[in-house]
């Protein structure tokens, strides 16, 4: 292996250097950027193979043996006051008449937080363009 001092006496330049000298000096100078970011690289690769591997390993021991029982919620308990709460909810803000024709329960389980998340997203996006009027 090369000692780092005589890789820097390859990287001098002298005050009256020729064509050769640059040249040398600038293809060191390239190849101790490409070895830098080539480091660099190798660094945050091996950071996201780990990463990945710790998050597989969570999912593997949280997820565990799947249980056939429903969790009991508050909802499942009581449907008739969740209907009410619903209901008066639909009333505060559709202030014209108004038929509620089904409520379904949003399943937590199969769905990420993301796709929930997204479907606000998109009935806000279909509310706001609902609110314009077409020539």
């Amino acid at each position: 292996m090369i000692p780092f001092n005589k890789i820097l006496i390859f990287a001098s330049l002298s005050p009256q250097s020729s064509l050769f000298e640059t040249l040398r000096f600038q293809t060191v100078g390239f190849i101790l950027v490409m070895v830098a970011l080539g480091l660099i690289a190798l660094i945050l690769i091996s950071m996201g193979y780990f990463f990945k591997k710790t998050i597989n390993q969570k999912r593997t021991t949280t997820t565990g043996a799947p249980s056939h029982e429903k969790p009991t919620d508050a909802a499942q308990e009581d449907p008739h006051e969740l209907l009410a709460i619903i209901a008066a909810a639909v009333n505060s803000v559709i202030k014209n008449s108004h038929r509620i024709v089904s409520i379904r329960p949003v399943d937590t389980c199969q769905a990420s937080g993301e796709l929930y998340l997204q479907a606000w997203s998109i009935e806000g996006r279909r509310q706001h363009f609902a609110s314009h009027k077409i020539r």
